[in-house]
């Protein structure tokens, strides 16, 4: 927070204090969690194929996001083969990821 005084004379004058923003407040600026009903959401939003992803099951020929062991894998699923898994320890993490290399395969910006 600044406080500005203002002389008679039109001199400016002002004292600069530090606030520490509040956690809530600092989140609020920053993009919100993301989980798996939002980033359906997006996938609905971009118009993305359905045959092109799956959430929480593995299909062949298919980006998937599942939940495993404690955490979250990202990957291409192609004759029961894995590539390019990505691990990740929070949902916001993987969805992010997810969404964003969806994105990419699909050239959509």
């Amino acid at each position: 927070m600044s406080l500005v005084q203002i002389n008679l004379d039109g001199q400016v004058t002002s004292d600069f204090k530090r606030i520490s923003i509040p956690d809530r407040l600092e989140k609020s600026k920053k993009e919100a969690d993301m989980d798996r009903r939002e980033l359906a959401e997006q996938l609905k939003t971009i118009q993305a194929p359905a045959d092109s992803y799956a959430i929480g099951e593995i299909n062949d020929e298919a980006l998937c996001l599942v939940e495993e062991n404690g955490g979250w894998s990202v990957f291409y699923s192609e004759r029961g083969l894995r590539t390019e898994e990505q691990r990740f320890s929070d949902e916001n993490s993987a969805c992010r990821a997810f969404l964003q290399r969806l994105k990419h395969v699909l050239g959509i910006r």
